[in-house]
């Protein structure tokens, strides 16, 4: 046998001290980027700026100076505004620090979460923490994904699968004798659609049940859904309730739906992407009363509570039905010899998720909820939702503002209303305002529409948030709208 005498060669560094000066260079270049993060001015990219990101791959590389140069000049300025004090568009946490630094022990181990040593640990007690903070049933079962997608598409599967007619690992959805229905809101998000499209249910499967003046599922128009659809030779599995839409951020009435969902023989799931952690709050915790009745709950951490992205969870009440969707009875023989009993696969993230290979996302779950402890995001919670009722009474107090859906939680919709103006000018003016608001800053807030009204919408998930930022965001909006307004009125 012959073989090349190249001489051999690794991706550590040749000089361990030189890279010990860039790694910490970079992370206090970090550090004063993230202490800095209210006055940094995020932009998006250029054409000159494109033309760097997009440089071809060289046979021998760049060397690690120069590409970090790459991502400290030409990336990290156009990267998403989320993590500043005045981000309020879409649901998207800020992370933290300390979550950065646990980021970076998790990527410095390189330790997979599905090996059988103390990852595994840290993730089965990063669930108990999740359980406990939701007081959801601690004999449940759960697993960490990446995010709130993943969480719920877990969550769907393993309904599926434990309400079939038949077997389907063996059979599949072309084996069911009758087509299977679930059930959301008309405000659900649209992440379920995904879901029931990959799980071979098909979107037409999913049923939007229309909402009441809260933005809330209609009880009535449920049961009228889930009987016609019986009646039509249809088999209705699962209800899903949502806990903070992202239009408004309304929750359904969980105990009701519990109690529908029992009746019916169902599958209870809830949609708890970033409102399930208004279990914390003191004063807005009953909005949550009942989410613990649920067979499945999807939550993500990079959320409302703050953590680097991305990290989600999905809790299983029936963690047999949970092990049984993934893995159990086809496991493969190379990872038998790990396990000394059947409880032991309960608890191994690799067996309850799509991914076999998984990040060590749990560190960084485990150490941010050790350090700062219950309390501090209880408070944290409730800053925001305070934060919220705060800017609602200040578009309350404005004539030229009005606020266009409840404010049940952290978001509030709001636009801007000079008077004289059809809904079609209205949103034609305050369309524009966005705009201007987004030449500001970037994600400042977002937009929608709801009950037919378009709007304009402020999520607040920011732990960086104060309440003048949102004193600033008014006088804004009104600086703004008198100044569009006068060309918008010319036209109506």
């Amino acid at each position: 046998m012959t073989y090349s005498k190249t001489p051999e060669e690794t991706l550590d560094p040749e000089n361990w001290d030189e890279f010990s000066v860039l790694g910490h260079r970079m992370l206090e270049d970090t550090i004063q980027y993230l202490k800095t993060i209210r006055e940094q001015q995020i932009t998006l990219p250029d054409e000159k700026t494109i033309e760097q990101i997009y440089a071809p791959l060289t046979e021998e590389g760049e060397g690690e100076e120069k590409v970090y140069q790459v991502f400290k000049h030409s990336i990290l300025p156009h990267l998403t505004a989320q993590i500043k004090p005045t981000f309020w568009g879409w649901v998207a946490g800020p992370g933290t620090p300390y979550g950065m630094l646990a980021d970076m022990l998790a990527s410095g181990s390189n330790c997979a979460d599905e090996d059988w040593v103390a990852s595994t640990y840290c993730h089965r007690q990063v669930i108990n923490w999740i359980k406990q903070l939701l007081d959801y049933p601690q004999e449940a079962g759960g697993v960490l994904v990446y995010g709130g997608t993943e969480a719920n598409f877990t969550g769907l599967a393993v309904a599926r699968n434990a309400k079939a007619e038949v077997d389907m690992k063996a059979k599949g959805m072309q084996g069911v004798p009758r087509k299977m229905t679930l059930y959301v809101s008309d405000e659900g998000h649209h992440c379920l659609e995904r879901s029931v499209e990959l799980t071979g249910l098909g979107n037409e499967s999913l049923r939007w049940v229309p909402t009441d003046d809260e933005c809330r599922i209609r009880i009535d128009r449920l049961e009228e859904a889930i009987r016609r659809d019986r009646v039509d030779g249809f088999y209705p599995f699962c209800v899903i309730g949502c806990a903070g839409t992202v239009n408004s951020g309304a929750f359904d009435d969980f105990n009701a739906l519990a109690q529908v969902a029992s009746r019916e023989k169902i599958w209870f799931h809830v949609d708890a992407a970033f409102g399930g952690w208004v279990k914390l709050s003191e004063t807005y915790r009953w909005l949550a009363d009942g989410m613990e009745m649920a067979d499945s709950l999807a939550i993500d951490l990079h959320k409302w509570m703050y953590m680097p992205y991305g990290i989600g969870c999905t809790l299983v009440r029936n963690r047999v039905a949970h092990l049984s969707t993934f893995v159990y009875g086809h496991e493969a023989e190379y990872l038998k010899g790990g396990f000394d009993a059947f409880k032991d696969m309960l608890d191994w993230p690799a067996m309850l998720g799509l991914p076999l290979s998984r990040y060590f996302v749990s560190l960084k779950a485990y150490m941010l909820l050790r350090a700062y402890g219950k309390g501090r995001y209880r408070r944290l919670i409730q800053q925001n939702l305070d934060q919220v009722a705060y800017l609602e009474g200040l578009v309350r107090g404005e004539e030229c503002l009005e606020i266009t859906a409840p404010v049940s939680s952290n978001v509030a919709c709001f636009r801007y209303n000079p008077g004289g103006l059809d809904e079609a000018g209205l949103k034609e003016l305050n369309k524009a305002i966005m705009g201007e608001l987004w030449k500001v800053h970037f994600g400042l807030v977002s937009d929608t529409t709801i009950k037919g009204r378009y709007t304009l919408r402020a999520c607040n998930v920011n732990h960086r948030t104060r309440r003048e930022d949102f004193d600033w965001l008014v006088a804004e909006v009104k600086r703004i709208g008198s100044n569009l307004a006068k060309g918008i009125r010319r036209e109506y």
